[in-house]
This record gives structure tokens, C-alpha cells and sequence, in this order.
């Protein structure tokens, strides 16, 4: 029997699906489940970033994170490259994507090249569901994060990128 294949792509979408926009990294990663049929990518949908996620993100060569944002207009999405330095700490009810590469690199000794997707959300009130903004830029949004899934080499570390945005 031999062992199971350590994905090379992790995507952690993460945030409340029972409050509105604040779930879109949710449903994103349920959406990206469904339809990437690719062994070398991982989907992982949870409710926030814990310290235990590290030992996955420790094995991936790359790491996108997806998560909702009330800082923008509603419906805009972004794309920034996350380090492992751009915090001092990591809380288990605080934890940030920095925070968990920080920890990676602390545990494991190694950083992959991580990217965060962030969507302005509209209502982060009780409800399942996205509001129209938010619903209308997952096609474009979908569309990135496959592209970047499939545009960057896995080998080499990424250097500082310009912001990527949309509407």
C-alpha cells in the first residue's frame, strides 16, 4: 500500500457561514471543492484559523486563504501575498494567516508562499446567505483564484507582487 499524496496546493476558506458575507471564504472553498477535481489541491472550508491547521500548511507549496473584509466597497475583492513576519503573535481565537505561517515557520521551520483573497462584504447579519454584491463577483473571484492555482510555479518563492484587485 503506498501512502497517500501530500497535496502541493492547500485552499483554507474560512468565516461564519450562518452570518451573511462573513462566510464567503466558506462557500468558496465548498464551490472550489466541487469542481477541482486536481489531487495536488487540498480545500479546506472552516469556521476560523486554529493553530492546528500548521501541520497541513507545513506540507503545501502554496496556501491561499479566503476570507470576507468591511473594509472596501461591497462585492470588491483583493489579493495580497501573506509573510510570516507581519505579526508578533498567534492566538487560538485570533489566529491570522500571518500569524499561522509565523507558527509554521517556528514549528516546522519552513514558509510556503501564501496568498489571501479577501471580499468586502455587504451584511454580516444572521443568514445563510451571500448578498447580491458579494454573489456577484464569484465568478471573477473563482476565476482568479483557478488561475493563480494553475499560474504559479511551485518551486520557487514568490517575490513581492503588485495588489491584485476586482469589482
Amino acid at each position: 500500500m503506498q501512502p497517500a499524496k501530500t497535496p502541493v496546493r492547500l485552499i483554507i476558506g474560512y468565516g461564519n457561514p450562518l452570518r451573511g458575507d462573513d462566510g464567503i471564504g466558506w462557500h468558496v472553498s465548498q464551490e472550489l471543492a466541487a469542481h477541482l477535481q486536481d489531487p495536488d489541491i487540498e480545500v479546506l472550508p472552516c469556521h476560523q484559523l486554529t493553530p492546528e491547521l500548521a501541520e497541513k500548511i507545513s506540507h503545501a507549496q502554496l496556501v491561499l486563504f479566503i476570507d470576507a473584509t468591511c473594509e472596501g466597497s461591497p462585492g470588491e475583492w483583493s489579493c495580497d501575498e501573506i509573510r510570516p513576519d507581519c505579526e508578533a503573535a498567534i492566538f487560538s481565537h485570533n489566529a491570522s494567516p500571518s500569524g499561522l505561517l509565523r507558527l509554521v515557520r517556528s514549528l516546522y521551520g519552513v514558509a510556503p508562499p501564501a496568498w489571501l483573497f479577501t471580499v468586502c462584504g455587504n451584511s454580516f447579519e444572521y443568514g445563510e446567505s451571500l448578498s447580491p454584491a458579494v454573489r456577484k463577483c464569484l465568478p471573477d473571484l473563482l476565476a482568479k483564484i483557478v488561475n493563480v492555482l494553475t499560474a504559479m510555479p511551485l518551486t520557487a518563492r514568490f517575490s513581492p507582487a503588485p495588489k491584485i484587485t476586482g469589482a
